[in-house]
């Protein structure tokens, strides 16, 4: 049985499509209806793809389906931002790159990249930053003067562990994200900003 070999390419919103990929005529029209560009986010996956139920994919339907289920599961997340891949051909062109050519193609979602095209991506993360800072400084707050309500009226006592747990979670969202944007930050000043001086030199 002969397997189809996939062969990417990214379009102008940073989107991986797949040139054997069934609708890819499909993909390639331009001066898409707001209807086409929903119809498009829901094909522009490998099961969508006809080489997918006929099974004679690079990939087996077993393997895209793992790689589905940890997508979903947020396993597999963005390099820079630490945000949810929402492509799994983003997943897939990664994962082909590494195994035919031995080359390890980093999973940057579809803003990163985005922001990476127009060289924004810097003060990008920075705006986030300040961002996921302020909430979560702000929720400190909140808190604080919460847990002085809670000693002086001693009936909200379990009200207020049931908004401390809320409060935690969100917080760890918080840092989560913090620690994520500045690790994309280095990865992008070691590997993509030092590319970038390179090939200009």
């Amino acid at each position: 049985m002969k397997f189809i070999e996939p062969s990417f390419e990214i379009d102008n919103k940073g989107r991986t499509m797949c040139k054997n990929h069934t609708h890819y005529q499909f993909f390639k029209i331009p001066y898409k209806t707001i209807y086409e560009e929903k119809q498009l986010e829901k094909i522009l996956t490998c099961k969508a793809c006809e080489h997918y139920y006929n099974n004679d994919c690079y990939f087996p339907r077993r393997e895209i389906d793992i790689i589905e289920r940890d997508r979903q599961r947020e396993r597999i997340k963005c390099v820079l931002c630490g945000n949810r891949i929402h492509r799994l051909l983003t997943i897939v062109q990664s994962l082909y790159y590494e195994a035919k050519f031995n080359v390890k193609v980093p999973l940057i979602c579809c803003d990163c990249h985005l922001s990476l095209n127009d060289q924004s991506f810097m003060q990008r993360t920075k705006l986030r930053l300040v961002g996921f800072v302020i909430s979560f400084l702000i929720s400190l707050y909140l808190i604080f003067y919460f847990f002085l309500a809670i000693l002086a009226v001693k009936v909200f006592i379990i009200i207020g562990l049931i908004f401390l747990i809320f409060w935690f979670s969100m917080s760890m969202k918080d840092i989560k994200k913090i620690l994520y944007l500045r690790e994309g930050r280095k990865y992008y000043q070691k590997f993509i900003s030092q590319s970038t001086v390179d090939e200009e030199s």
